[in-house]
Order: structure tokens, then C-alpha cells, then sequence
């Protein structure tokens, strides 16, 4: 099996590159949280909010 330290030897850039990937990741999931979350939270409502809480907590424990 390949280790890290050949990952990071065989592919040029492999470590900037995931370092780009992980900024854009946290970007996006702070993006979410500050601004999409809020606003959807507004908008569905208390009831919607059960609504969406329920469906998400019986999907997570459906993939567990």
C-alpha cells in the first residue's frame, strides 16, 4: 500500500494543492454557517425547522 510520504513524493504540488483544497473547503462551510443556514432557518420557519431537523436526524441514523 502507498504511504503518505510516497503520495507526497510522486505527485508534484500534492501538498499546496491540498492545502488550496482545504481553504476552499473551510471558505465554503463558513459561507454556509454565516450566511445560507441563517437565512433558510428565517425562512422555513419553527415548524419547518422541526420539519428539516427530523428528516436530517432520521437520515443520519438510517446511514449509520
Amino acid at each position: 500500500f502507498p504511504t503518505h510520504q510516497n503520495a507526497v513524493d510522486a505527485i508534484p504540488g500534492w501538498v499546496t494543492k491540498l492545502r488550496d483544497f482545504r481553504r476552499d473547503i473551510e471558505k465554503h462551510i463558513r459561507a454556509e454557517e454565516e450566511e445560507l443556514f441563517p437565512r433558510l432557518r428565517d425562512a422555513l420557519g419553527e415548524k419547518g425547522n422541526a420539519h428539516v431537523t427530523s428528516a436530517m436526524n432520521k437520515a443520519g441514523f438510517a446511514a449509520a
